[in-house]
C-alpha cells in the first residue's frame, strides 16, 4: 500500500500506480499538469 510522504514529482515515484495514488490522495503533487487525472504523461510507465 502507498502512503503520502511528501514526494511530489514523477521522478520520485517507483511506479505508475504509485503516481496515480499520489495524485488522487496526496496534496500538492506536481504530476498532472493538465489536470486530466493521468499522472506523469511525459514519463515512461513502469511497474504496471
Amino acid at each position: 500500500m502507498f502512503k503520502c510522504d511528501g514526494r511530489q514529482h514523477c521522478s520520485q515515484m517507483r511506479s505508475y500506480d504509485e503516481a496515480k495514488y499520489f495524485i488522487k490522495h496526496c496534496p500538492n503533487t506536481k504530476m498532472d499538469g493538465d489536470n486530466d487525472g493521468i499522472p506523469c504523461e511525459g514519463y515512461k510507465k513502469t511497474g504496471d
